[in-house]
């Protein structure tokens, strides 16, 4: 075997003129963007500058999303994204405002003078009018593969580390946090708000339901929710109902387990759990003190048994769901879906750098965040109508990873600029066909 060492050869090294971009993927946000109505959008969001010098507010807020959309989530990645001009010309982009400038938008807290919950209202009914868009192809895909629209409600604990972060409270722990409550359809992210520390764990579900999710979903559609132990609650369930939406919630709290449990007769007969050899399902009414009316309730039974030789023990899983034509299995089978669900929702928040907020101002981290769930919503936009079907099963990393992060280089050529892409990306089919769809939405009127 040849040793690597006797392999080695002293490469000479140089530099090129050559405009090269390791982001050239983000052409394809740019379509989408485009092609779904966004950039025409991004126009009317509410200006915060006074002087008109630099780049724009609109310019700002699309650079924020390129950089998040390419899992670049720090105010100084800004920076690297101003001196890459090939990706500049990609995104559309004359001028890119640096970190420092930047920072003295979104990140001082006195700023907040010029940042309104009126910017924050603005940016997030763009994402809303882009989720309404985008939802039909996801829906489709869904109720194809699954028979029901998946929908996903969460709130996860943002933790800030530093001093004087506006807004946030003290968290379960030692740290302080901010609440990021989010809503799913699908792998679609159509709700996510930034929240004080000080705010319930579910927030204000009822604007986020109103103005967010209702807006996206389409009339009769068979939707299900899927939700944890902090939305029991009697008036949200309620307000699902309402709209016929099917839910599920799991029931961990000891205190809310205890009066459904009691109901559990250990001589009625349990039904063995399809694809499971040691779990078994019942199901019992009950109706919590303050709600309207009695629900169901699957119980998962499952004997275990502790370290050594004692006895096997049962564990009980409580699922409270609104469906009571379907089976048990069912009801089991859609609720532990939810797992994956919680996966991507970590997606966003981990791929994009957003498990600590970037700046001190409370307002400006809202509209950092709201930059990211478009981000979010125009990658998902590409892995739904730019690639190839075998891509919809993925997370944001391969997206991130082999469509938005390949290299390429810019030329020019009769005055038209030309991005060629490296033939060694691993996903090459997914780039062709990304290119196909490129120049056939290139050619519709934007929107």
């Amino acid at each position: 075997m040849t040793s690597i060492l006797n392999r080695l050869e002293k490469l000479a090294l140089d530099f090129t003129d050559t405009q090269l971009t390791g982001s050239a993927g983000l052409t394809f946000l740019t379509s989408a963007a485009r092609h779904f109505g966004f950039l025409r959008d991004v126009n009317g969001f509410e200006p915060c500058k006074v002087r008109d010098r630099g780049a724009s507010d609109q310019a700002n807020v699309w650079s924020l999303i390129a950089c998040l959309a390419s899992g670049r989530g720090t105010l100084r990645d800004l920076d690297d994204l101003r001196e890459d001009r090939a990706t500049c010309q990609a995104l559309g982009l004359d001028i890119v405002s640096g970190s420092r400038r930047m920072g003295e938008k979104v990140a001082v807290p006195w700023n907040r003078r010029r940042m309104t919950p009126a910017h924050v209202r603005s940016l997030r009914s763009m994402a809303t009018r882009l989720a309404r868009r985008l939802t039909p192809t996801v829906i489709a895909y869904e109720q194809a593969r699954c028979g029901y629209v998946p929908l996903f409600l969460d709130g996860t604990a943002i933790e800030v580390t530093g001093e004087r972060f506006e807004g946030a409270a003290q968290s379960y722990g030692d740290g302080e946090q901010y609440w990021m409550h989010a809503a799913f359809v699908g792998k679609l992210q159509v709700s996510g708000r930034l929240a004080s520390g000080t705010t319930d764990s579910v927030g204000d579900w009822r604007t986020q339901l109103q103005e967010d999710i209702a807006p996206v979903i389409p009339e009769g559609a068979p939707v299900w929710v899927t939700m944890d132990n902090a939305y029991y609650r009697g008036e949200l369930v309620k307000a699902l109902d309402a709209k016929g939406w099917s839910w599920s919630i799991s029931v961990t709290n000891p205190n809310t387990k205890r009066p459904v449990l009691a109901l559990v007769d250990d001589e009625v007969p349990w039904t063995p759990l399809p694809d499971s050899k040691d779990e078994d399902v019942y199901d019992v009414w009950h109706q919590p003190a303050g709600w309207d009316r009695p629900v169901r309730y699957v119980i998962v039974r499952r004997y275990l048994r502790p370290s050594g030789d004692g006895d096997l023990f049962p564990t009980y899983t409580v699922i409270a769901t609104s469906n009571e034509r379907v089976s048990r299995a069912t009801v089991v089978t859609r609720h532990r879906a939810k797992q994956g669900w919680e996966n991507g929702f970590k997606g966003p928040l981990r791929e994009m750098d957003l498990h600590h907020p970037p700046t001190g101002c409370f307002r400006g981290n809202q509209l950092y965040y709201t930059c990211g769930l478009i981000a979010q919503q125009l990658l998902v936009a590409i892995q739904y109508g730019m690639l190839p079907s075998d891509a919809r099963g993925c997370g944001l990393r391969p997206l991130i990873r082999d469509v938005i992060g390949t290299v390429a280089k810019l030329t020019r050529s009769a005055r038209r600029g030309r991005l060629a892409f490296g033939k060694g990306n691993p996903k090459l089919d997914w780039l062709l066909q990304a290119c196909e769809v490129h120049d056939a939405w290139w050619r519709l009127a934007p929107g």
